[in-house]
């Protein structure tokens, strides 16, 4: 009879021990999450346009400046008569990005009938900083001027339809 106490002692010991691993078992879940991460560069992001276009008041002649779409602006002159006659217009740049800086860069300009114009353009800035941080606008201010007084309708003909060309860069400024 001792020996068969002594086995159930055994045998309860061995339940009770089974059945503390097995709840440690049960209860001691663990939960992993894993995962990858990546980015990127998307020309969407940089958010660069032209927002308005204006002529000086000082332009001589009749003086048309337009933004046609958001990386396009044009413009028209007609009426120069005088040497040293101008028409200048504004562009306003703006950077509507709320993330990412950009950095415009001035190309030259290009044009026909060089003999009768010059071409000349400036920007307010370099440096456009986020939307709703700093200025986020900059101008660029296009002069183009009349080299030579056309006196017969040979000059005239001659000075007609002179095509100017004018490119701006804007890349993004990487994040720090």
């Amino acid at each position: 009879m001792k020996q068969k106490r002594t086995f159930i002692a055994i045998l309860l010991v061995l339940v009770l021990l089974c059945l503390g691993i097995a709840y440690a078992v049960i209860s001691g879940v663990d939960l992993n999450i894993t995962g990858q991460v990546s980015a990127t560069a998307t020309d969407a992001n940089v958010n660069v346009k032209f927002t308005d276009a204006q002529k000086d008041e000082s332009s001589k002649g009749t003086v048309t400046a337009q933004v046609t779409n958001d990386t396009t602006a044009t413009f028209t002159i007609e009426g120069l008569k005088t040497e040293g006659d101008t028409a200048t217009m504004i562009y306003t740049i703006t950077n509507n990005s709320t993330d990412i800086a950009a950095t415009l860069t001035k190309n030259n300009p290009t044009w026909t009938n060089k003999d009768w114009y010059n071409v000349t353009y400036e920007l307010s800035s370099e440096n456009l900083g986020k939307s709703g941080e700093g200025s986020n606008t900059a101008t660029a201010t296009v002069t183009v001027e009349l080299l030579k007084t056309p006196v017969t309708e040979e000059d005239e003909a001659a000075a007609t339809d002179s095509t100017i060309s004018i490119s701006i860069d804007a890349e993004p400024v990487a994040n720090s």
